[in-house]
């Protein structure tokens, strides 16, 4: 098994498990990359939820002021730390080739579901099928390919 940063690779019988959150799926958003990060998407979400909860304290008559300001900070940092990990949590690719169907699955997971699709491989000659072959090295020696362009933004060839 091998860990980084970027990836991690597993093997399991005549499978190699390749995820990584490193990778471009779909056209680039019309909002700036550089402003809405996860980490901001995060921090409006729990200010309006601490807000609105704020605005139902003060309707709500509690005194003194000071635990209404202790309230909204915890649930500020709760409203975060719990968007940042459910909501707005970092995308992740699995790609399974398994060579005794001779099948790769790209997996992407979302929020709720996660989409798979199936390609067939084209295995010549004999390849190291293990964790120590770097991902590009695998990807090549299995000659990967689809029969027609999908949506994952990447095309596959011989």
């Amino acid at each position: 098994m091998k860990n980084t940063s970027n990836y991690h690779i597993k093997t399991e019988d005549d499978k190699l498990i390749f995820t990584t959150s490193s990778f471009s799926a779909e056209k680039t958003s019309v909002l700036h990359s550089g402003v809405y990060t996860r980490e901001f998407s995060s921090m409006l979400l729990a200010s309006a939820i601490s807000v609105l909860f704020y605005m139902g304290l003060i309707s709500a008559n509690v005194n003194p002021a000071f635990l209404r300001y202790i309230i909204i900070v915890l649930l500020f940092v709760a409203g975060f730390l719990a968007a940042n990990k459910y909501i707005f949590k970092e995308k992740k690719i699995e790609v399974i080739f398994d060579k005794s169907v001779k099948t790769a699955i790209i997996t992407r997971f979302g929020i709720i579901s996660k989409k798979k699709k199936l390609y067939p491989l084209k295995i010549s000659g004999q390849s190291n099928f293990g964790p120590e072959s770097s991902p590009l090295k695998i990807w090549m020696e299995l000659n990967l390919y689809s029969k027609s362009q999908h949506s994952m933004g990447a095309q596959c060839r011989n």
